[in-house]
């Protein structure tokens, strides 16, 4: 059975729950839509007023962190209840207006919801859930109102914050979204899933430390969310950034983290891969990568990267093997054809090097250093006037930015027609 999802009229911070988590020893899509099922669920039963059974599965989709918010505030709507300060009929108003939206009845969400906030004016999880319908259709500036008069409502309470933050997010306000969710944090600093939203909103900004920092906070509280996909990526991003500024033992920290949360994620094993080349500790670089490779025999990137190594350590003909791993898995892939070509000129391998730059001008006739190299492959086989006509079309195809290999193959050339 496939699961229809209108994504224009589907409140956004609902759609969040399809974002996937991963655990360990489970599917990480399956576990994403299940905590979405657990919501839609929830709120079926409460419009009904079947608010026992709709807690069990509010209480349920909150251990996802993508749902966990939404599940907070639907919470709150049934703890109200329950304490009387809430009707049971304005409570499944709420909902009815909920349940016309995730069926992309916003209109009548509008109208629904438009008469629990007249009736419950001073009710903050009201207007959070007109502002959210007022998202969907787009009507941003009185949707900021709205979550706005849900501050003042509730001045003292992290959830409002929590849900304008995130509409800032979205709205690529980062800034005041981070100021949103640091209030909330201040509120109540036992509020993981705060610091775990900020985490995520640093992560946009590619500020990795300080939402590492918030992701740590918040997995205390919230053991099982270690394990999700953006905490692992973040770990891995800041791993590659490091590698990019040189600090390859902290990379390779960064990346052995990303790997005990979650195993399974080759590209941690890929890129650790790459901070051990740095430090030339070949051995463990090639088990990396022949992790890679047996875990996923299409892991094109992985023949790339240890093709590059035995090519740094001359191992030629091992590098050309890779390489052509590669390209199996992309034919037109001009980059990887050339590097064959590349190969077998650094083995002195020069007749099946023009083979192989013939085959790169092939795919792309204006691929300069194909001719440059085959220019000097000719050369090394004293063949003078393939040579020439090599070294031409490289000056007839490079750019001027390259003025100094267009030096050399203009002295070559004069050399060559002596």
């Amino acid at each position: 059975m496939k699961l229809k999802v209108t994504l224009a009229a589907t409140p956004f911070f609902f759609l969040l729950a399809f974002l996937p988590i991963y655990s360990p020893g489970s599917n990480g899509l399956v576990d994403s839509f299940a905590n979405n099922t657990a919501l839609s669920e929830g709120v079926k039963l409460s419009k009904k007023k079947k608010f026992d059974p709709a807690r069990k599965k509010f209480e349920e989709s909150s251990r996802f962190w993508q749902a966990h918010h939404t599940s907070s505030l639907y919470l709150t709507i049934l703890n109200d209840v329950t304490n009387n300060r809430l009707k049971k009929k304005n409570a499944a108003n709420i909902f009815k207006a909920v349940h016309e939206e995730l069926n992309a009845k916003s209109k009548k969400a509008l109208k629904q919801i438009n008469k629990v906030v007249k009736k419950n004016e001073g009710y903050f999880p009201a207007h959070i859930i007109h502002a959210d319908i007022l998202v969907s259709r787009e009507n941003y500036e009185k949707a900021e109102k709205a979550f706005t008069q849900a501050i003042n409502l509730a001045p003292d309470i992290a959830l409002p914050y929590i849900f304008r933050a995130k509409f800032y997010a979205k709205l690529s306000r980062s800034e005041e979204a981070i100021a949103d969710m640091t209030r909330a944090i201040t509120l109540d600093p036992a509020y993981g899933f705060g610091y775990f939203e900020r985490g995520f909103t640093y992560c946009l900004q590619r500020e990795y430390d300080k939402a590492i920092e918030d992701f740590e906070i918040a997995i205390r509280h919230h053991p099982d969310w270690e394990h999700s996909t953006v905490v692992i990526e973040a770990y891995h991003n800041r791993g590659v950034e490091r590698i990019q500024k040189k600090s390859y033992r902290k990379a390779i920290a960064d990346f052995d983290r990303a790997i005990e949360i979650d195993p399974e994620y080759l590209n941690s094993y890929l890129s650790r891969a790459r901070a051990y080349k740095k430090l030339k500790s070949y051995t463990k670089a090639l088990k990396d990568f022949k992790h890679c490779i047996k875990s996923n025999p299409d892991f094109k990137e992985a023949y790339y990267q240890r093709a590059l190594l035995h090519s740094a350590r001359r191992h030629y003909t091992k590098a050309t093997t890779d390489f052509r791993a590669a390209l199996k898995l992309s034919p037109e892939d001009t980059k990887l054809s050339f590097k064959i070509a590349e190969s077998y000129y650094k083995a002195d391998k020069y007749k099946k090097a023009i083979i192989e730059f013939n085959r790169v001008i092939e795919l792309d006739q204006r691929y300069f250093w194909a001719y440059y190299w085959k220019g000097y492959a000719h050369k090394s086989l004293r063949q003078p006037k393939q040579a020439v006509r090599a070294f031409q079309n490289f000056l007839n195809n490079a750019p001027t930015q390259y003025y100094k290999q267009i030096l050399h193959a203009e002295l070559e050339i004069k050399k060559l027609q002596r």
